[in-house]
């Protein structure tokens, strides 16, 4: 299982780095969460966030959180809203 989900933040963290719009990106490699295997986007941002120590971990969850909304626009509502926001 480690060795599954090391390969797919490897994966992830090259495809991050390469693509802008992420969430029209659909070829993430698998990685085991809550002991189910899936390939989403929101599942590789939860195994990296479990593979983190947690000074990167608590920047990870607050940087995505904080993502979420947009300060300046109180009617803004993130798709991400209710399918990212992490807890520690």
């Amino acid at each position: 299982m480690t060795e599954v989900n090391l390969q797919a933040v490897k994966t992830f963290l090259n495809k991050v780095s390469n693509y802008r719009t992420l969430f029209a990106y659909e070829d993430f490699d698998g990685c085991i969460v809550v002991g189910f295997e899936s390939k989403t986007l929101i599942a590789n941002i939860y195994n990296l966030k479990n593979l983190l120590n947690s000074n990167y971990k608590y920047f990870l969850v607050t940087t995505i959180n904080n993502a979420a909304y947009d300060k300046e626009d109180e009617n803004f509502n993130s798709s991400l809203t209710a399918h990212v926001i992490l807890n520690m």
